[in-house]
């Protein structure tokens, strides 16, 4: 075997492990708890001292319509780690897939209120995704600088209208282009 060969071959076998690496971070996520607030629900995690937390926000008091968003040491900017997203984005998915099997919205709502392109790919991966796997209705909207991705099912006029007045006093008018 000439030096290229075996040069090679490590190359092979450290791709092989950062993959195996990869593939488990993104099967393990952090376990979160969501606790009942006044306003909805949260929970946090923290990894590599960055302190994350989870809220989903109640639209309407019976519990059917929310509005999902998480923060990175309370600010909505999130930093572009990709070792970190490693964690994250299971973590995340994984309490959004809970919460829809123990709640049974018929509104849910990502909420993305900066410019980060990265949770803008989460959010539109998650609420496609969770759209095909829970049969929701999927919708994007915008209002101000906020990209909302609406998931719905079964919602009636009176949880739409009322989800809609909480919007609107909470994150501005809608934007109509």
């Amino acid at each position: 075997m000439n030096i290229r060969q075996i040069i090679e071959e490590e190359l092979y076998k450290k791709i092989d492990d950062d993959f195996r690496i990869i593939s488990e971070s993104l099967n393990n996520p952090i376990p979160v708890t969501l606790h009942k607030t006044s306003f909805g629900y949260s929970g946090e995690f923290v990894i590599e001292g960055n302190k994350y937390l989870i809220t989903v926000e109640e639209t309407v008091k019976n519990g059917s319509c929310f509005i999902f968003k998480f923060t990175m040491n309370d600010s909505f900017e999130m930093v572009g780690d990709v070792r970190k997203a490693f964690s994250v984005i299971p973590t995340i998915k994984k309490v959004v897939n809970d919460f829809i099997i123990e709640h049974k919205p018929t509104l849910f709502i990502f909420n993305k209120s900066d410019s980060s392109r990265g949770r803008e790919r989460i959010y539109n991966e998650f609420s496609n995704e969770i759209s095909k796997k829970y049969g929701y209705k999927r919708s994007i909207k915008t209002i101000g600088d906020n990209v909302l991705y609406m998931l719905t099912n079964n919602l009636n006029g009176d949880d739409y209208t009322e989800s809609l007045s909480y919007i609107i006093k909470k994150y501005g008018e809608f934007d109509n282009s």
